[in-house]
C-alpha cells in the first residue's frame, strides 16, 4: 500500500520532469544538430529518459560530455555530468550522484551559471536527504534558495521550499513541515502554477495522515484532486484516486479504497501506462489478501504478473511474484508459495547482477572524466600561454581600460539608484497594504457600531419609549384615582420582557455567553446550529483535540472568524450542506470550513469582509487560506499556531 503515498513525493522532488519535450521530437532534432544544439539536445534526451531507461539517458550523458570536452565547452561538460547525477538519483544511487553532482559544478561558472548551479544544490539536497544527513541537506537546499531568490526564479524557489517541507515530514516535525509548505504555497500562488499547488495540497495531506487525521487528510487529497481534474491531467487524476483510495482503505472502508483503485487503473490503462496499473493491481490484490480473500487476489495478480512482464519490469515482476507467494501461504498451497518465492530469488539476484555491471561501468566513465579533467587542464595551460603573450600588449589599451572603468562606475551608480527606488517602491506597497488591513478593522467595527446603534435605536428604544408613554399613562390613572386596567399592566410588563430579551440577543452577538463560560467548541457548535438551522442548511461539526480552553484572543478571533464566514455560507453560497471541523495538533489549532454552494466571486474575495477576518488571522499570529472548489463549493482553512 506505498503508492499511495509515495508518488506525491516524487511527484514534488523531481518537479519539471513531465514538462520536458516529447524523446520522439528531440531525437528529431538531434539527427540534424550540430556543435552546441546537439549538446542541448543530448543533455535533454537523458533527463528525459532518466526515469523509465536509465542506460539510455547515461549513453545520451556520456556522449554530450565527450562532445563538450572535445569542443572546449565547460558549461556543457558541466551539465551532462550533471544528467548523469540525475539518472543516478532516480536508480536510488545517491553517493554516486553526489559524485557526479560535485564533478559538474567544479566546471560552472559561479557568474554565468547560477541558475544550472541553483538545480544542481536543490538536487544534492535530496541526495544528502535521502542518505540521511539533514544538516548538509538544509545547507544545500539553503543555497539553492539564495540563487533561486536573487534570480527572481518563484516557481523553482517554491519547489525546493516544498523539499523542505518533505525533509521535515521525514522527521516527523510536522510544525515546521506545514511552515516550508504555507510558504511554498504562496510562490506559487504568485506564479499561478496550479499543477505544483495541487502537489502540495497533496503533501499536507500525507501530513495529516502521518498524525492520523485521516479525515483532514482526506480533504486535502480531494482539493487536490479537483485541481487535477480542471487542469484535464488524466496521469495526476490517476494519482489522485490512488491517494483517496489509500486513505479510505486506512480508514476501514475497503470498499470504497476499491473503488478508488479502480478508476486509477481505468485511466492508466486509457494512457497505456503499465506501470500505473500494476501498482494499482498490487494494491487492490493486496487489500483482497490481507482482508481474506486470496483467491481473488491470485485473479489479480495474474493479470499484475503478466503485464510486468510484458514490458520486462524486474521491480515490478519481484512484486507481482512475491505478493502472490503471500497468496498461496494464506490459501495454505505452501509448496506453489515456495515456486513462485523461488522465482522471485531468481529475478532479484538477476536485478543485483545488473547492479554489479553497472557499477563497473560507472568506474570506466570515472575513468574517462579524470583524463578528460587532464585534457582540459593541459588546454587551459595552453590558454595562460597564450594570455602571457597577450600581456605585452595591454600597454596601449591602458586608456581605454580606464573609460571603460569609468563607465562601468556609472552604471553601478545607476543600478544603486535604481535598487533604492525599488526599495522605496516595495516599502510604500508594504504600507498600502498595512493601512488597507488597518482601514479593513476600522471599517468593520465602524459597521459593527452603527449595527448596534440601530439595534438599539429601531428595537430596543422604541420599546423603552412604548413602556416610558404606557407607565406615564398609568401615574395619571393612579393619580385620578383611577384603577389601572389589568390588560394594561399586562402589555406594559410583555414590553419590558421583550426589551430585555432583545438586549440578551445583542448581548450574545457581541460576546456569546457560551464562549465566556465553555469555550470555543460548544460556542461554535451552539453558533452553527443557531445560524444553519434558521436558514434550512444541512451542517455538521467536528472537534479533535479541542475539547479545552484556549487564550481568550484566540478563542475570539476564530468565533469571529467563524461567525463571518457562516453569515457569507447563508447571504451569498447558495449551499445545502456544511462541513466545519476544529482539529488542535501539531502545536497549532486549525478551523477547516466547506460547503457544496457556487463559489466565491472576484468582488467577494476582495472585499471588505475577507480583509477583515486576514487582518484577525494575523493578529494572533495567524493564516486563513480561502478557495473555491470546482466544480462548486468553498473550502475555508484557517490555522494558528499555539505558543507554548
Amino acid at each position: 500500500m506505498c503508492r499511495a503515498l509515495i508518488l506525491i513525493l516524487l511527484c514534488m522532488t523531481f518537479a519539471g520532469l513531465a514538462h520536458c519535450q516529447s524523446t520522439d521530437s528531440l531525437r528529431t532534432v538531434l539527427t540534424k544538430a550540430q556543435g552546441k544544439d546537439r549538446i542541448s539536445t543530448l543533455t535533454a534526451l537523458s533527463f528525459a529518459e532518466a526515469q523509465n531507461n536509465p542506460q539510455i539517458a547515461l549513453d545520451y550523458a556520456q556522449e554530450a560530455a565527450n562532445l563538450s570536452e572535445k569542443l572546449g565547452i565547460r558549461a556543457g561538460l558541466g551539465n551532462a555530468l550533471h544528467k548523469i547525477a540525475v539518472v543516478y538519483r532516480f536508480q536510488g544511487y545517491y553517493e554516486r550522484s553526489l559524485h557526479y553532482s560535485d564533478s559538474a559544478l567544479s566546471y560552472l561558472s559561479e557568474k554565468t551559471d547560477q541558475s544550472l548551479r541553483a538545480a544542481i544544490y536543490s538536487n544534492m539536497g535530496v541526495d544528502y536527504r535521502a542518505i540521511g544527513d539533514y544538516e548538509k541537506a538544509l545547507e544545500y537546499f539553503q543555497k539553492a534558495i539564495d540563487l533561486h531568490k536573487s534570480l527572481g526564479q518563484n516557481q523553482e524557489w517554491a519547489t525546493v521550499l516544498n523539499l523542505l517541507g518533505v525533509m521535515y515530514m521525514y522527521l516527523e516535525d510536522y510544525p515546521k513541515a506545514l511552515d516550508y509548505y504555507d510558504q511554498a504555497l504562496a510562490r506559487q500562488r504568485e506564479t499561478g502554477n496550479r499543477k505544483e499547488m495541487a502537489n502540495l495540497l497533496n503533501n499536507y495531506a500525507i501530513v495529516y495522515a502521518n498524525q492520523g487525521l485521516l479525515d483532514s487528510s482526506l480533504a486535502y487529497f480531494q482539493r487536490s484532486f479537483e485541481i487535477e481534474l480542471e487542469l484535464g491531467n488524466r496521469r495526476g487524476m490517476s494519482e489522485g484516486y490512488n491517494n483517496i483510495g489509500g486513505v479510505y482503505y486506512y480508514m476501514g472502508d475497503v470498499d470504497k479504497a476499491i473503488d478508488e483503485f479502480r478508476k486509477s487503473y481505468a485511466i492508466d490503462s486509457s494512457l497505456g501506462d503499465y506501470r500505473g496499473q500494476i501498482a494499482t493491481l498490487n494494491n487492490i490484490a493486496e487489500i483482497y489478501t490481507e482482508t481474506d480473500n486470496p483467491r481473488k487476489a491470485l485473479a489479480v495478480l495474474d493479470r499484475s504478473l503478466a503485464m510486468a512482464r510484458k514490458i520486462n519490469s524486474k521491480s515490478d515482476i519481484q512484486a507481482a511474484l512475491s505478493n502472490t507467494a503471500n497468496a498461496h501461504a494464506k490459501l495454505g498451497n505452501f509448496e506453489q508459495a515456495f515456486n513462485f518465492l523461488q522465482d522471485f530469488i531468481i529475478v532479484r539476484d538477476s536485478v543485483l547482477g545488473e547492479s554489479s555491471q553497472s557499477l563497473i561501468a560507472e568506474m570506466e566513465t570515472r575513468f574517462l572524466t579524470k583524463e578528460t579533467e587532464q585534457q582540459l587542464r593541459i588546454k587551459e595551460l595552453e590558454i595562460q600561454e597564450n594570455q602571457l603573450a597577450l600581456a605585452q600588449r595591454r600597454n596601449t589599451i591602458i586608456g581605454l581600460g580606464i573609460i571603460i572603468l569609468l563607465l562601468s562606475f556609472a552604471g553601478w551608480l545607476v543600478y544603486r539608484y535604481q535598487k533604492a527606488r525599488k526599495a522605496t517602491e516595495v516599502q510604500a506597497i508594504r504600507a498600502k497594504v498595512q493601512e488597507n488591513q488597518l482601514n479593513a478593522v476600522i471599517d468593520a467595527t465602524e459597521l459593527e457600531r452603527r449595527r448596534i446603534a440601530k439595534e438599539l435605536h429601531d428595537g430596543i428604544g422604541q420599546q423603552l419609549s412604548s413602556l416610558k408613554l404606557g407607565i406615564s399613562n398609568l401615574s395619571t390613572q393612579i393619580e385620578s384615582g383611577e384603577n389601572p386596567e389589568p390588560s394594561r399592566l399586562m402589555q406594559l410588563q410583555r414590553i419590558a420582557d421583550q426589551s430585555a430579551a432583545e438586549v440578551r440577543v445583542l448581548s450574545h452577538q457581541m460576546m456569546p455567553k457560551t464562549l465566556i463560560e465553555v469555550g470555543l467548541a460548544p460556542a461554535l457548535r451552539d453558533m452553527f446550529a443557531q445560524s444553519f438551522e434558521l436558514a434550512g442548511i444541512a451542517h455538521g461539526f467536528e472537534e479533535v483535540n479541542a475539547d479545552r480552553r484556549f487564550d481568550p484572543r484566540i478563542e475570539v478571533a476564530i468565533y469571529r472568524i467563524a461567525q463571518e464566514l457562516t453569515s457569507n455560507i447563508i447571504k451569498h453560497a447558495a449551499a445545502t450542506e456544511v462541513q466545519a471541523e476544529l482539529i488542535c495538533a501539531a502545536g497549532q489549532i486549525s478551523l477547516l470550513i466547506t460547503d457544496n454552494g457556487k463559489g466565491l466571486n472576484k468582488s467577494i474575495k476582495s472585499g471588505l469582509g475577507i480583509q477583515n477576518m486576514e487582518s484577525r488571522a494575523q493578529q494572533v499570529n495567524g493564516v486563513l487560506l480561502i478557495e473555491s472548489g470546482q466544480p462548486q463549493g468553498t473550502a475555508a482553512h484557517l490555522r494558528i499556531k499555539l505558543v507554548a
